[in-house]
């Protein structure tokens, strides 16, 4: 079963590479053009690219307000229109993604994608409350089950202060 917001930010990229591709540069190639023409995003058309993308967005939207997670001893419930379960005794998928807007990487956000053998994966920001507690707690499954984990990870992981027992720091 495929991952319903993996389809909207696999969407959101395809949006921004054909904004790239369609609007093209402002100017004209014949002087005698006027160039007073100004890009207009919205269309009453329903159809039109710029009203499905903001339609995919609300729907991105609608469904992460309605989804609250309880992370209990054994799972983590994703409770809402898209929900799933993931058990930490079968924690098979682990990885947490840093996102950085500044070049500097002083500023950005967390990223948490886990899941559990046979059920969809769960993905979680750093801007929910609680987030520490569920990479602390997916941590701990990890380190239970011997699931190995990405440098990467391993660093974020680091840098909130969590190690891993039994994974390779050197690398």
């Amino acid at each position: 079963m495929t991952d319903p917001i993996g389809a909207f930010q696999k969407l959101a990229l395809l949006a921004a590479a054909l904004t790239v591709f369609v609007a093209g540069p402002t100017g004209h190639a014949d002087a005698s053009t006027t160039t007073n023409d100004t890009a207009n995003f919205y269309s009453p058309d329903p159809n039109h690219i710029w009203n499905r993308l903001h339609r995919a967005f609300f729907v991105r939207t609608a469904l992460r307000q309605r989804t609250h997670y309880i992370l209990g001893p054994d799972t983590l419930c994703a409770d809402g229109p898209a929900g799933t379960l993931v058990e930490w005794s079968r924690l098979n998928r682990l990885k947490l993604s840093y996102f950085s807007t500044k070049r500097d990487r002083s500023s950005g956000w967390m990223q948490l994608v886990i899941g559990s053998a046979g059920g969809r994966a769960v993905k979680v920001d750093s801007s929910l409350d609680g987030f520490y507690d569920i990479v602390e707690r997916a941590a701990r499954a990890a380190e239970t089950t011997g699931l190995e984990l990405s440098r990467t990870t391993r660093v974020n992981l680091r840098s909130m202060g969590i190690s891993v027992a039994g994974q390779d720091e050197t690398a």
